[in-house]
């Protein structure tokens, strides 16, 4: 399995749609369908790093409209990672890596801040540019090459 650790700010919005929407979406479909067709093309599945994770399990508006999102672009969440402050979202990441790296193939983290993990596994989005766009593609694919044994050795 390929994993896909996902932000949503800066990765499935930016800045000018955040301004242009005005709280109506918190989540530019365009990006959603990228990533869908990431996920089809890589055979990928997600798994939530974002701060949206903290609330991901309530209905809340947002949270249930980008839930049906995924579902329509046929994203698979397959898990969130920790919530323990104690530890970056880098660390949270890794941790998720070694307790399930019995199924998984590959990872590859996709977020707008910098994070603390291999740059090999880390592709870069622009909160003020245009989000996660099919440009990422390369990038993406060629992190999920790595296999995950990569990262013990």
């Amino acid at each position: 399995m390929k994993i896909i650790f996902l932000d949503i700010d800066g990765v499935l919005n930016n800045y000018k749609f955040l301004c242009e929407n005005q709280g109506k979406s918190e989540i530019d479909e365009k990006a959603v369908k990228v990533l869908g067709r990431i996920c089809k093309r890589l055979g990928a599945k997600v798994v939530i790093s974002s701060s949206w994770r903290l609330n991901w399990n309530h209905t809340w508006p947002h949270i249930e409209a980008a839930k049906k999102l995924f579902k329509q672009h046929n994203i698979e969440v397959i898990g969130l990672t920790s919530t323990d402050s104690r530890l970056t979202r880098g660390e949270q990441i890794k941790k998720f890596v070694w307790d399930n790296c019995i199924c998984a193939d590959s990872w590859v983290a996709v977020d707008d801040d910098e994070l603390d993990i291999p740059s090999e596994r880390f592709v870069q989005t622009d909160f003020q540019g245009a989000g996660l766009t099919m440009r990422h593609l390369p990038a993406i694919r060629k992190a999920l090459r790595r296999p995950i044994k990569e990262d013990w050795i």
